[in-house]
């Protein structure tokens, strides 16, 4: 089964709320990859995020969440996915954006902001609150299937 990485800390910013609907939609409609969440949490704005990670997982979903990470095991973290997912909304820079790029991970991300710094947005996908969609995909599976 396909891993699929999100690096980044858990809190309201990341968008890790549009992630999990998006993981949650390509699930019910059959689709077979594992999410990997690693990262700490805030205790404040993570908490939603966490409680529908449990949840999720509760129902039987393939959601992996790791909290913060050692160098070792973060480099392993990459090794092992497919390709990453970055939802954040709102950042300076997007270090996991260039960090999975410089190992040869495709990333799927935002194309605005700070994030196009760290990324060549053409190489990239958007992130909308339901769907995850690669450039020529037409459905959130499409895009899986063309990474995995």
């Amino acid at each position: 089964m396909p891993v699929v990485l999100s690096v980044g800390s858990i809190e309201g910013r990341k968008n890790h709320a549009a992630l999990l609907e998006a993981c949650e939609s390509l699930w019910a409609g059959g689709a077979r990859f594992q999410l990997r969440l690693v990262g700490i949490a805030n205790s404040e704005t993570g908490r939603p995020a966490l409680e529908r990670i449990d949840r999720l997982r509760s129902a039987g979903r393939p959601v992996r969440y790791d909290g913060p990470e050692s160098d070792v095991a973060l480099e392993a973290a990459y090794g092992e996915c497919a390709f990453t997912v970055y939802p954040s909304l709102a950042e300076g820079y997007g270090l996991p954006v260039a960090e999975s790029l410089a190992r040869g991970k495709p990333c799927i991300c935002r194309s605005s902001g700070a994030i196009t710094s760290a990324s060549n947005p053409s190489a990239n996908s958007t992130l909308s609150p339901t769907r995850i969609f690669l450039p020529g995909c037409t459905s959130a599976s499409h895009s899986l299937a063309a990474l995995s």
